[in-house]
């Protein structure tokens, strides 16, 4: 039986739309894609009903139906061209048959969906092929099977469709309709989330067609679910290996963390993955925040460098509770004989505020099934040190595992063994920092792990594990860093993780990584982007940025694109470039700078990007500018009043007229050899706060006096 009776045109229009919001039945993918279909090769209206909606919208005025609301309406054929050229020949049939299994070029509302729900679905569109055609690659599958759960469609034949059409969009509340509903107020946020979408894809390499459309879907009742995984395990020998980490990429990097039962699925491809190339090993670890727990309440506890130690003890108990839920006996099962202790990162908010927190590290013993915190983030973050719940346990973070002896530290910890933090660090910080150094190597660890919550650049912590390993003596045999690939705004990096990303997160002997990503995400690796060489290890690698903070026109986003440009022009410069160059060579890559004065706003972004360690202002080079070293210089050199001094004995030197140009002296303060904490902000303050050494040229925007 057809979903909906057919209805001519004409005088009987609106008993069309009484009966298209009314049919008789609603389809779901599978009963369309049957055979025989039962959807009619003839003309006619459909119309998208979802159980679950695509992105937040306003509902409120939709048509619903048995719960199901209807979000989008199509036709086919469309109107027959003016021009005298043939009509289309499509149906009902062959169009609903191409939003189901086709691609993202050849159906509109694939597009929007795939759009809407890129970051939920790891997806992403792409131009493929000869660059012309745009498509969501693996993802249309991963789409399909989205569309198998959540959107059902119905239909009512039509003589003349696009008549019936103009009736519909103009009577109803249609979200997910572009053309010829301008009124809708979703329209411009959809129009918007797709122009980004197709800007992104024409900025990045054209790949070459996989020729995947989504007539098939992910199967769900394979191990990991939409999660698939491989091993790297070259220089390791066959069978059991001690150490190994998860490395998280695409869909298994940006699941929403509040939810077990993504984490579930990625612990079972890994297991997964492991009893296919058979491998085992003694300790794997999870990055920082695997799941993250938020009961909320209240907290009336301590935070910061004087949390008590049992308060931090609480919040740990619970995390243990949670990666015991985690830890399911499926999961306990299936990992017996290939994983013998997991360490676990579970972070935990004791209210509804954004701080407090606690960041715990639970160990699973699979062979007797209990699970208990081991220890917690114990140096934190100068922004953090004031709202971090801390564990002030020291000798916690080395503790037996089998005959293992195993270091355990929890994101930023490893810092502890930064020379370049430790050279700035002072008062309590100092003496944390030391007193962890101790602890450790009084221990002596035989292996290391660290649970950082995000990964994107091999040199952020190297010069770390290289004295880690020094400190911690002999016994020390491999030590690794877990990977969540985001950048530090928790923003996918362009490309997939290489070797050097690989290499560079650990110390001593290799160890096994099991990567995680979407199920289709690890089967197009052969089409996938690929690194360019120039970016491997070269400080913070570029993403095309959306839009609002990481907007491409400005700040950390134009950064971002202009270290883009610069390294694949890199082999014209002798490692170092002007403002003025790299802003002529954005221009020549089609990557301009917007705004009425771009060498400032260029100059700008390379100074704020220098937290992050993104570029670097050379040392006595004039103002010219290198790739940063990725490291971070918000843990690291002057802020407040010793700043403000070094200023003030800089410029006495270099401004004896008493006048100086703000932007001017930093960069010069900076290219001389000085340490700033953070970014321009830190330097205005600074002054700005002392007006014993500084005061404003009245009337002379950006210019100062000293005193």
């Amino acid at each position: 039986m057809e979903s909906s009776m057919a209805v001519p045109a004409g005088d009987e229009q609106s008993a069309a739309i009484s009966t298209f919001l009314d049919p008789d039945r609603i389809l779901t993918r599978a009963e369309v894609l049957a055979s025989p279909s039962p959807v009619p090769a003839e003309g006619g209206v459909y119309g998208w009903w979802f159980r679950t909606l695509p992105a937040s919208i306003d509902t409120s005025r939709c048509a619903t139906r048995n719960g199901l609301t209807l979000l989008y309406v199509g036709i086919s054929p469309t109107t027959p061209p003016a021009n005298g050229k043939a009509p289309s020949r499509e149906t009902l049939r062959t169009r609903i048959r191409t939003h189901y299994a086709g691609n993202a070029e050849a159906s509109t509302l694939r597009k929007t969906l795939g759009c809407l729900l890129a970051d939920d679905l790891g997806i992403e569109l792409r131009c493929v092929g000869s660059g012309t055609r745009m498509t969501f690659l693996g993802g249309e599958q991963v789409l399909s099977t989205w569309m198998a759960e959540h959107a059902l469609v119905s239909w009512v034949t039509h003589i003349k469709p696009w008549e019936l059409e103009d009736e519909l969009i103009a009577a109803l509340d249609l979200p997910l309709n572009l053309l010829g509903n301008a009124r809708h107020a979703f329209h411009p946020e959809l129009s918007r989330l797709r122009s980004i979408a197709v800007r992104r894809a024409k900025a990045m390499p054209v790949v070459p067609n996989p020729g995947v459309g989504g007539t098939y879907v992910e199967d769900q009742s394979a191990p990991g679910g939409r999660f698939g995984a491989r091993v790297i395990a070259e220089g390791v020998p066959a069978g059991r290996a001690p150490l190994g980490r998860l490395v998280l990429t695409g869909a298994a990097a940006r699941v929403d963390r509040r939810s077990q039962a993504d984490a579930r699925l990625i612990l079972a491809a890994a297991l997964d993955v492991l009893q296919r190339e058979s491998r085992s090993l003694g300790v794997l670890t999870t990055p920082a925040g695997f799941v993250d727990y938020k009961p909320g309440g209240s907290w009336q506890g301590k935070a910061g460098w004087q949390t008590p130690q049992d308060e931090f003890d609480r919040l740990g108990s619970a995390a243990a509770s949670v990666a015991s839920d985690l830890m399911t006996p499926a999961l306990s099962d299936a990992a017996q004989g290939l994983v013998d202790h997991f360490v676990l990162g579970i972070d935990v908010w004791p209210t509804e505020h954004r701080e407090p927190h606690a960041e715990v590290a639970c160990i699973y013993d699979v062979a007797t099934g209990s699970v208990r915190p081991v220890t917690g983030k114990s140096y934190p973050t100068n922004a953090q040190q004031d709202d971090l719940i801390r564990n002030a346990d020291l000798s916690s973070h080395v503790i037996d595992v089998g005959d293992e002896r195993l270091a355990v530290l929890v994101c930023h910890d490893l810092a502890a063994w930064s020379p370049r933090g430790n050279a700035v660090a002072t008062e309590t910080r100092a003496d944390t920092w030391r007193a962890m150094q101790a602890a450790v190597a009084a221990a002596r660890p035989t292996l290391a792990v660290q649970l950082p919550h995000t990964v994107d650049n091999a040199r952020t912590w190297q010069a770390a594990w290289a004295t880690f390993g020094r400190i911690a003596g002999p016994s020390l045999r491999a030590a690794t860093t877990a990977i969540r690939h985001l950048d530090r705004e928790y923003q996918p990096v362009p490309g997939s993780f290489d070797e050097v990303l690989l290499d560079g997160t650990g110390w001593g002997e290799r160890v096994i990584d099991i990567v995680v990503s979407g199920r289709t995400e690890i089967s197009e690796a052969a089409v996938a982007r690929p690194m360019n060489p120039q970016v491997r290890g070269a400080g913070r690698a570029a993403r095309p940025a959306r839009s609002g903070e990481g907007s491409p026109d400005r700040g950390i986003g134009l950064a971002r694109i202009a270290l883009e440009v610069f390294l694949t022009r890199a082999g014209g410069y002798p490692g170092v470039i002007a403002v003025g160059d790299l802003a002529r060579e954005m221009e020549l890559a089609g990557r301009p700078i917007a705004g009425h004065n771009p060498l400032r706003t260029l100059r700008d972004a390379l100074n704020s990007s220098q937290k992050y360690g993104l570029w670097s202002l050379r040392a006595g080079r004039g103002g010219l500018w290198s790739v940063g070293d990725g490291a971070s210089t918000m843990d690291a050199g002057l802020v407040g009043r010793p700043l403000a001094e070094a200023l003030h004995a800089f410029v006495r030197e270099r401004y004896p007229s008493g006048i100086f140009q703000y932007e001017s002296v930093r960069e010069a303060f900076l290219a001389s050899g000085g340490v700033v904490r953070g970014t321009g902000g830190t330097t205005r303050k600074a002054l700005g706060a002392a007006t014993d050494l500084f005061e404003h040229v009245a009337g002379r925007k950006g210019e100062w006096r000293w005193k």
